[in-house]
C-alpha cells in the first residue's frame, strides 16, 4: 500500500496543475475547442461533397446500364441524378442509409417514382 502512495499523490499533484492550468487559460481553452469543431465540421462537410461524386458502384452503374438498356456514361448518369435533386429537394440523391443511389431511369420512364438501386429479381439479370 505504501508503494501506491507516491503514485497516488503524483497523480493528485497533476489534475490540482492540470485545473491551475486550465482555470489561468480559459479563453484559450475555449478558442481552441471552437476551432476544432469548425475544423471538424468543414472537414466533415467536404469529405462528404467529395465521396458524393459517385452515386453507384461500379457495378450498380453497369447493372443501371443493362437493366434499362442505356449507353449513358456515369458522368450523365451523375449529372441526371443531379439535375432530379435540383428540381424537387425532397428528393436526396442517395438512400437514408447512404448505400444506394438514385435511379433516374425508373424516375424518368415511370412517372417521377423515387427508387434507389436497381430492380431485383430474375427480370434484372
Amino acid at each position: 500500500m505504501k508503494e501506491d502512495a507516491p503514485s497516488l499523490e503524483l497523480t493528485i499533484l497533476a489534475c490540482k496543475g492540470m485545473v491551475k492550468y486550465m482555470k489561468k487559460n480559459k479563453r484559450a481553452l475555449a478558442t481552441i475547442l471552437v476551432a476544432v469543431l469548425l475544423l471538424g465540421t468543414f472537414i466533415n462537410d467536404v469529405s462528404i461533397q467529395v465521396l458524393a461524386a459517385d452515386y453507384h458502384t461500379t457495378e450498380g452503374y453497369n447493372r443501371l446500364r443493362k437493366i434499362h438498356q442505356s449507353d449513358m456514361s456515369n458522368t450523365a448518369i451523375n449529372e441526371r441524378i443531379e439535375s432530379i435533386t435540383r428540381e424537387n429537394t425532397a428528393i436526396k440523391p442517395r438512400d437514408l442509409s447512404q448505400s444506394r443511389g438514385l435511379n433516374p431511369f425508373v424516375y424518368d420512364n415511370y412517372d417521377r417514382k423515387v427508387v434507389y438501386g436497381w430492380p431485383h429479381g430474375e427480370f434484372a439479370e
